[in-house]
């Protein structure tokens, strides 16, 4: 018997550097992956869309930041898209992030919880595991987006 397992291992690169003078050890490194466009940080209009296969890194300065999104990916055979998906969040220095659209996995019937961001954080430079153990141990936290399904846009925490 044979076993097949398959695994993506990420070298960070940022492609995007929002503040040029502001020094790498206060900045987070942050990749939108296969969610979508990022179209507005901290309410300043940007178009950060990368290829869903390219896993690029944005530098942006460390802190509480405000990303709105255009969500438009695929899992399985489910299509999610959105516009104007509001996400906030306190990203800390020295770090990068990766995120994976997902459901909230504290809620009690997993396929009703709330659409959100999966968020994986890594130290900057630190090469990315791809496999489900290797992104399992990274696993920091969920971010549901609340303003998704009301028809107005909402500060997300």
């Amino acid at each position: 018997m044979a076993l097949l397992t398959a695994s993506c291992i990420i070298t960070p690169k940022t492609r995007v550097v929002y503040d040029e003078s502001i020094a790498v050890e206060k900045t987070s490194w942050i990749c939108p992956g296969n969610i979508g466009a990022i179209i507005g940080y901290n309410g300043i209009e940007v178009n950060w869309k990368f290829n869903a296969l390219d896993f690029s890194f944005i530098q942006i300065p460390a802190g509480n930041t405000l990303l709105e999104w255009d969500v438009n990916t695929t899992q399985g055979t489910m299509i999610f898209k959105g516009s104007n998906v509001l996400f906030r969040y306190n990203f800390l220095p020295g770090k990068q992030y990766l995120f994976l659209l997902g459901r909230d996995p504290n809620a009690n019937d997993s396929e009703n919880g709330s659409l959100g961001l999966m968020v994986y954080m890594y130290n900057i430079g630190e090469r990315v595991d791809g496999s489900y153990r290797g992104m399992e141990k990274h696993y920091y936290g969920f971010a549901p987006f609340l303003n998704v399904n009301t028809g107005r846009r909402t500060i997300l925490e």
